[in-house]
């Protein structure tokens, strides 16, 4: 059955469906990126942003985290499906989640809060020293992707916080969105959505340890959209370093997406976004 999944780009375009009709949560209007100096003049310069690897992150437990808990709880799953070939389905898929999707990493941004998080400065804006990225992120937000915009290859989705043993709960949570589905005439067998919607929301949930960073992640998922038969995009991967010290970032081109209502050209954004503007934190201000 996987290998037929393989061969068949409508089973993508029915997982983008479920994904839609699951109604994620928004989040706020403005969101932030914390990075440094270096980083801003290679977004300038490339016109794109660097998603970075998920097996690379310094969370070895990105991804991890949620499916481990869910399985180790299997039996608290609802519906029919059998566990056995569910649990199985999820093994064997996951390596291709894991090891084969990438990450931008923003968190919410409020003007009643306008220095941001010391913290996030402190662990990703060179100490204080690097710059927070702020955009209005209204027509990123998942209610406005509508069916239209589903080819948009990148999705985007508020972080949620659990403890190994509340994901069950959230797993659950996910499941009845499911059951609310009404016709939406997919080939996939009720296993495999089960299998790929605890997939692919498994590198969006983390601990809730880390709740106060109130991440909002964009999220290439190559691995997922090979298992479902996508067609190919214009898709690059860099890998910077060698050897043990080499990384992979997928590159977002910042560009004119007109067949989805996005505009994401740097020198297009000033005018399309309500809200732009680099800031630089100072130590001694």
């Amino acid at each position: 059955m996987l290998d037929s999944i393989t061969a068949n780009s409508d089973f993508y375009n029915s997982y983008q469906r479920i994904a839609n009709a699951m109604g994620i949560k928004d989040y706020s209007n403005q969101i932030i990126h914390y990075t440094n100096l270096n980083t801003l003049e290679l977004i300038l310069k490339s016109n794109e942003l660097w998603f970075g690897s998920l097996s690379e992150m310094n969370d070895s437990t990105e991804c991890d985290h949620f499916l481990d808990a869910v399985l180790d709880q299997s039996s608290s799953l609802l519906g029919n499906v059998p566990l056995p070939e569910l649990e199985a389905i999820i093994e064997q898929l996951r390596p291709a989640i894991r090891n084969d999707s990438f990450i931008s990493s923003w968190c919410e941004y409020f003007d009643a809060d306008p220095d941001g998080k010391l913290s996030m400065w402190r662990g990703y804006g060179d100490n204080g020293r690097g710059i927070g990225l702020v955009i209005d992120s209204s027509m990123l937000l998942p209610s406005t992707i509508t069916a239209q915009k589903l080819g948009f290859f990148v999705n985007s989705t508020q972080v949620e916080y659990v403890r190994e043993n509340r994901a069950i709960d959230l797993a659950n949570n996910y499941i009845r969105r499911l059951a609310s589905v009404q016709k939406l005439n997919t080939p996939l067998g009720e296993k495999f959505i089960m299998a790929i919607t605890l997939l692919a929301k498994a590198p969006c949930v983390k601990h809730d340890g880390f709740k106060e960073e109130e991440e909002i992640r964009f999220i290439y998922m190559r691995g997922m959209r090979q298992i479902l038969g996508a067609s190919r995009t214009d898709e690059i991967v860099k890998t910077i370093g060698t050897g043990d010290h080499s990384r992979s970032f997928y590159a977002f081109p910042l560009k004119n997406y007109n067949e989805f209502g996005f505009d994401l050209r740097i020198g297009s954004i000033p005018h399309s976004l309500n809200k732009h503007m680099f800031f630089v934190f100072n130590d001694s201000e």
